[in-house]
């Protein structure tokens, strides 16, 4: 990603915040991209999309999904590095020496964890050499990713207690796509790489006291560019309204979590398949290699009832604004 293109770390830093992300980058790994070049004062994790969470090496899709031993993948701010350890381990112990140290500033700290992310590897696999993402892995394994995970993310909770910084520090968790091989995905269906709702819904959960409630769900349906709006303006930053921010501030339903806005969200996929969907309210409209489908979310979380022929008015409005909102975005070709 060009680094003309303003991101929340840059955007932070310029508002006199600190910076560090540790975990995934995959925004790529020439110099001129590295995450320096995005506002990201401290760095320690992948470069590549995905990597053996034992050795740290990445992978090939073009070449069979083989590990590719050659290529450095683990970084320490812009250099290559060697660590020995789960990946996820060493993640969280970067982010627990950064909450510990004295911070003059404020601080932003972004943990992107790369398990449960495929290779299917638990804390005490060995590396492997090759791997099939069809064949390989198993419930047990998966279920104690997930395990460390959990446990990772208690370790940080609990260093913000031990540091008197919980009170005063805004912490969201989330994910980016639906599950995966092994995942639960209970009524939902279709898996990450779809835009049904097992492949766009995701959890997410905050903590932010004096605003959040202890124990409470917001119905407000929100998505990624969300949490940059609301992160930054709960960060103070100056002159937000010139980057035309997709996101809405999430606070007010934070408070109020009975609150809704209508509003449209849409996504597209076309870099493996065509797939486009767009949702208005509790009605969504889906097409994709199966067909032209209307679901009525709030009814029908499964999307198993196909309303298309019972409203027939609002399968053609919500179609034709998927396509008028598609043909003012780059296409596939143009992203280069």
């Amino acid at each position: 990603m060009s680094p003309e293109i303003p991101t929340l770390t840059s955007i932070l830093k310029d508002n006199n915040y600190k910076t560090a992300l540790f975990g995934k980058w995959h925004l790529g790994q020439n110099e001129k991209f590295l995450p320096s070049k995005h506002g990201v004062d401290r760095f320690f994790g992948i470069m590549c999309g995905a990597a053996d969470h034992i050795d740290h090496k990445p992978f090939d899709r073009k070449r069979d999904l083989l590990f590719k031993k050659d290529i450095p993948n683990l970084y320490e701010n812009d250099k290559p590095t060697s660590k020995k350890g789960y990946l996820n381990n060493l993640i969280t112990e970067y982010s627990l020496d950064y909450i510990s140290e004295q911070h003059d500033k404020p601080f932003f700290l972004s943990i992107q964890y790369t398990a449960p992310h495929w290779p299917w590897q638990s804390p005490t696999d060995s590396p492997v050499d090759s791997l099939s993402y069809s064949s390989s892995g198993s419930l047990k394994t998966y279920e104690s990713m997930l395990k460390n995970l959990d446990d990772n993310f208690g370790r940080l909770m609990k260093r913000l207690k031990e540091k008197g910084l919980d009170a005063s520090t805004l912490v969201i968790f989330t994910n980016d796509n639906g599950g995966a091989k092994f995942s639960n995905q209970g009524d939902l269906k279709g898996m990450k790489g779809s835009l049904y709702e097992g492949g766009i819904r995701v959890p997410a959960a905050v903590r932010w006291p004096t605003v959040t409630t202890p124990n409470t769900t917001a119905e407000q349906a929100v998505i990624t560019m969300d949490w940059t709006k609301t992160i930054l303006e709960a960060a103070n930053c100056d002159d937000l309204e010139g980057l035309n921010l997709d996101g809405i501030n999430l606070k007010a339903f934070f408070k109020e979590p009975s609150k809704t806005n209508e509003r449209i969200l849409f996504w597209r996929i076309t870099n493996r398949k065509q797939e486009f969907a767009i949702r208005k309210g509790n009605f969504k409209y889906l097409r994709n290699n199966e067909g032209e489908f209307l679901f009525k979310l709030d009814v029908d979380i499964s999307e198993s009832m196909d309303l298309k022929n019972i409203e027939p008015n609002t399968f053609k409005q919500l179609k034709l604004a998927a396509d008028s909102l598609n043909i003012t975005l780059l296409k596939p070709d143009e992203y280069k």
